[in-house]
């Protein structure tokens, strides 16, 4: 099993490395990029990252299991039960990269036996990285600690969402912004569900919720949330695996007024 310790020091020189790679990407022109079906696609940027966390992580830890976004297999959920596996991803907000929109994150996270044990975000234009261990007490932003929100009142709320990329799954999104227009003081959609779940550990958003999120968009962020005092469920208000593709993640004190208009 590999040491939390060691995890630490290698996930907290990789990710300013992988974040510097795609910063050497942002803002050009042209980008080349194909499409991964429907509206979803994916960049050279995230190829690239990909690839050289891939290959430090195993030079490091041989014996691990990778479940990257680029190259996982359909049948993910097989890798669930796995000792040592770093969930990750290289680029999450590729429609906001592409379009030279500053909400986008690199996000990896070890998991042992379908539990998080410790997770890194790196949000590279912002310079943040973020940081959460099972082992530690708290989570952090570059070295300082990381609180959740006190807001107590809906009408006082900024909350967060993001499109999934099954079309049909969208009227889900759009059913849910409907019931909470009114009810909270914003709504936004940013683009980056791991930035934006950073930002609910952070205090700088209260909640985010979403209908369809895979491992490496929810692994590392959901750990950082609950070490910040924050809580994280799926839609039901039930306890939340790595696997499960909905999410509710507020800092506690909304929980429940939020899931009423998740029905």
């Amino acid at each position: 099993m590999i040491s939390l310790p060691e995890a630490k020091r290698t996930l907290l020189k990789l990710l300013p490395q992988a974040g510097g790679i795609l910063l050497r990407y942002f803002g050009r022109r042209g980008l080349s990029a194909r499409s991964k079906g429907g509206v979803d696609f994916v960049t050279v940027a995230d190829l690239a990252v990909e690839r050289f966390l891939i290959a430090w992580l195993k030079k490091s830890f041989p014996d691990s299991a990778f479940l990257a976004e680029e190259t996982a297999p359909k049948n993910f959920k097989r890798l669930e039960k796995k000792q040592d596996l770093w969930i990750i991803d290289p680029l999450d907000g590729t429609a906001s990269f592409s379009r030279h929109h500053p909400d986008f994150a690199v996000s990896v996270a070890l998991a042992g036996r379908g539990e998080v044990r410790c997770g890194a975000i790196y949000l590279p234009f912002f310079r943040k990285l973020y940081w959460a261990s099972k082992a530690e007490t708290s989570a952090s932003v570059n070295g300082r600690r990381l609180s959740v929100a006190k807001t107590a009142s809906l009408a006082t709320s900024f909350l967060a969402t993001g499109w999934p990329w099954e079309l049909p799954l969208r009227a889900t999104t759009a059913a849910w912004q409907r019931n909470l227009a009114l009810k909270v003081r914003a709504l936004h959609i940013f683009g980056s569900s791991v930035a934006d779940l950073a930002a609910v550990a952070e205090g700088r958003l209260d909640g985010y919720f979403h209908c369809s999120l895979k491992p490496w968009d929810t692994a590392a962020a959901a750990l950082m949330i609950e070490k910040a005092g924050g809580r994280v469920t799926d839609v039901h208000g039930q306890p939340r695996r790595i696997f499960e593709p909905t999410i509710l993640a507020s800092n506690g004190r909304l929980h429940n007024k939020i899931l009423k208009f998740l029905k």
